[in-house]
């Protein structure tokens, strides 16, 4: 961002004398708060900030306040000027943020699906919604993309991935990030590294070779940065080798910083944070909880086992981030979102990203005249499906069911009944009496858990089986969070 300046400032920061030296009249910062400014570059004015801070502000500022008022928010200290910091999930779209209450957005379609459509442009698109809405929400950051590689199919949050190729993940994350970015809003690439199952994610170990980690499960991250510039990384739940990834030294220091030149910061994941000093010096500059970063770390200052220039220097990893986005001179403010233009580019995007597997007989496109009865079926045919659940689920600004949307594109005269699925003998009689049936079937994927298999749950593929009986003229539609076992 442009920056005018000031005349000439020094000041000791950790441990050394920087002189800021600057020239136009009229970018004074106030007294007493060189800081603001603007003439100075990001990294002067984090650096002057810090050198003014307080232990006990330090540590107030290296953790999310984590309260049920203000779950997703570092604290402001109006004393210094420093504007509270709200973060947002947002794989699918600005999803919960820093809200007790729900925070309506657009429901995005999943990553996975984004990835179907080998499309960089779509990405774009998606991240200029994503982006805008959590600015239009007066947040800062955003926790997307997600890049973890498909590696278990029954990943129960493969949904918020774009699939198994390291090239395209990474393409898709740099396009989007760049996008998020553009509408002031900090992107968060996640979850570095190798979190590629729900199961057991909080204590596995997993053991990785260099050459794997490289060529695998790093390439989309390293893109990320070097390509996308992204702000923030989020470290995950796993060890990799032997190591939490949010203390893991290797991927945070050697590997992220060392190899990649990273210059934003790093958060943790919720609970992710499992040491005070060990993550400190390794990286971690925010942590979601204050369990390890909240008195351990002023503890830790006190008592010598953590470098002061340590603990500034992860607040300096974020402020310059805040400094560089104009955070501190124009923070965001509350505007409404465009429910309806948004919802038109959602849309646009999942048509780009459906998938048509199988078309027999020239069955697709169906006619919008000459049906005289659509027969919608399936348990997914009652609702719309906006993704999975967790912590990327979107509060939907509006929906469309699946029969209004039908109905919305075919003649005024062609009758769209919906049945359940819930009984298969009476949704071969509703398939039987239609021109067409379309049977909805899928699964909702979920943080936390994995899938017992990829086999469709319930009587679904029952349900497939007797529709098809009962009608040829058959159309299945899969709304899944990954790959199913079809009858």
């Amino acid at each position: 961002m442009k920056r005018s300046q000031i005349a000439l400032l020094a000041l000791v920061a950790l441990g050394s004398t920087v002189a800021f030296a600057g020239a136009a009249m009229g970018s004074a910062a106030p007294v007493g708060r060189p800081w603001m400014n603007k003439a100075l570059t990001p990294d002067q004015r984090a650096r002057a900030l810090v050198a003014s801070m307080t232990l006990d502000e330090k540590v107030l500022q290296i953790h999310m306040m984590d309260t049920s008022a203000h779950p997703r928010e570092v604290q402001a200290i109006p004393r210094l000027g420093i504007p509270a910091f709200k973060i947002t999930n947002g794989p699918a779209g600005a999803g919960p943020g820093d809200s007790t209450s729900a925070q309506p957005a657009t429901a995005l379609p999943s990553a996975l699906g984004l990835s179907a459509s080998w499309d960089p442009s779509m990405a774009t698109q998606f991240g200029t919604i994503a982006g805008t809405e959590v600015a239009d929400r007066a947040e800062n950051v955003l926790e997307a993309p997600g890049v973890n590689i498909t590696r278990v199919p029954r990943n129960g949050r493969n949904f918020e991935y774009f699939g198994e190729d390291p090239y395209l993940s990474g393409q898709l994350s740099v396009n989007e990030v760049k996008a998020v970015q553009a509408q002031g809003t900090l992107a968060e690439v996640k979850h570095f590294a190798a979190n590629n199952q729900e199961n057991q994610r909080k204590t596995i170990n997993v053991a990785v070779d260099e050459r794997t980690l490289r060529e695998i499960y790093l390439p989309a991250f390293e893109a990320t940065v070097k390509q996308g510039d992204v702000a923030a990384v989020m470290c995950a739940y796993p060890k990799v080798n032997g190591q939490f990834g949010c203390e893991n030294t290797h991927l945070l220091k050697d590997i992220l910083r060392g190899d990649w030149g990273f210059q934003g910061f790093v958060q943790s994941d919720y609970t992710a944070t499992h040491s005070t000093v060990a993550a400190a010096n390794a990286g971690l500059d925010l942590s979601m909880k204050h369990d390890f970063y909240g008195t351990p770390t002023k503890t830790a200052v006190q008592n010598g086992t953590l470098k002061m220039s340590v603990l500034d220097g992860l607040l300096i990893h974020r402020f310059t981030q805040m400094f560089k986005w104009g955070f501190f001179d124009n923070p965001p403010k509350k505007k409404p979102i465009p429910a309806k233009a948004d919802g038109a580019v959602a849309r646009q995007i999942a048509e780009q990203s459906a998938v048509l597997l199988k078309n027999t007989g020239n069955q697709l496109p169906l006619p919008t005249s000459g049906l005289k009865n659509i027969a919608v079926i399936g348990p997914y045919a009652t609702a719309a499906m906006t993704g999975g659940n967790g912590s990327s689920k979107v509060s939907p600004l509006y929906t469309v069911s699946p029969v209004t949307g039908i109905k919305n594109v075919v003649a005024s005269s062609t009758q769209v009944t919906l049945n359940d699925g819930s009984s298969t003998s009476s949704a071969a009689a509703a398939a039987r009496a239609a021109d067409v049936a379309v049977v909805m079937v899928g699964n909702r994927d979920h943080e936390g858990g994995d899938r017992s298999s990829l086999s469709l749950d319930g009587n679904q593929d029952a349900l497939i089986s007797a529709v098809v009986a009962a009608n040829t003229h058959t159309i299945v539609v899969l709304k899944t969070g990954g790959p199913v076992l079809m009858p």
